[in-house]
C-alpha cells in the first residue's frame, strides 16, 4: 500500500449554464489517504446547488472537474515507483499465469496426441473389423454356395438312386422272365424225351 502523500487539487463544480466563469472552484493541499471522503460543507452548501445554477435540470445531476496531483517531484516519485511496484507485481503474476499455461498447454497437447493415438488404433479396428465381416461374409457366401451344390447333389444322388432301384427292379424281373422261360424249356425238352421213349415202348 503507497503511504500517505502531499498533493495539490483542484474540484470544479460546473455551472448549468454552460458559462466557464461562473463555475465554482475549491483548491488545496493536503495528504492522500486511500478511502479518504470529504463531505459537502466543506466544499459547496449542497441546500444551494440549485439557486447557485449548479444543477441540471433537464439531465437531474451536477458535474465535476476533478484534478489532483502530487505537490513536489520527491511525492510524484513516490507514486511513479508506487505504480512501477504495481506493474511488476502484475507483470510476475502474469508471467506465472503464462508458466501455468504453459504447463497446462503442455498437458492438453499430451491428452490430444493420446486421444489421436487412441483414434488411430479404433479406426484401424475398425479397418480390421469390416475386412473381417466382408471375410465373414464372403464365407457365408461360400457356404450358402455349397450349400445348394450339396443340395443339387443329393437331388441328383436321389435320382440315381432311384433309376438304379428301377434298373435292379427291371433286371430282377427280366431275371425271373428268363428263369420262366428256361424252365419251360427244360419241361418241354423233358416232355419231348419222355414222348420218344413212349414212342419206342409202342413200337
Amino acid at each position: 500500500m503507497l503511504q500517505p502523500i502531499d498533493y495539490t487539487y483542484i474540484v470544479e463544480l460546473v455551472h448549468s449554464s454552460g458559462d466557464v466563469s461562473l463555475n465554482y472552484t475549491m483548491k488545496g493541499t493536503g495528504q492522500f489517504k486511500s478511502g479518504w471522503q470529504n463531505g459537502w460543507k466543506s466544499f459547496y452548501p449542497i441546500e444551494h446547488l440549485n439557486s447557485g445554477g449548479f444543477l441540471w435540470p433537464d439531465e437531474d445531476k451536477i458535474k465535476f472537474i476533478f484534478k489532483f496531483q502530487p505537490a513536489t517531484i520527491f511525492e510524484q516519485n513516490k507514486v511513479l515507483e508506487w505504480h512501477l511496484n504495481q506493474m511488476e507485481h502484475k507483470a510476475r503474476n502474469a508471467e506465472d499465469a503464462i508458466a501455468r499455461l504453459q504447463e497446462e498447454k503442455k498437458k492438453i497437447e499430451q491428452t490430444v496426441t493420446e486421444q489421436r493415438r487412441q483414434i488411430e488404433k479404433i479406426e484401424k479396428r475398425e479397418i480390421q473389423l469390416k475386412e473381417t465381416l466382408g471375410s465373414q461374409q464372403k464365407d457365408r457366401e461360400l457356404i450358402a454356395d455349397q450349400r445348394s451344390e450339396l443340395k443339387a447333389l443329393k437331388r441328383d444322388n436321389e435320382s440315381l438312386k432311384k433309376k438304379l432301384n428301377d434298373f435292379v427292379a427291371a433286371q430282377k424281373r427280366h431275371i425271373r422272365i428268363m428263369d420262366i422261360e428256361f424252365g419251360i424249356r427244360i419241361a418241354v425238352v423233358y416232355l419231348r424225351d419222355r414222348l420218344l421213349r413212349c414212342y419206342h415202348c409202342w413200337k
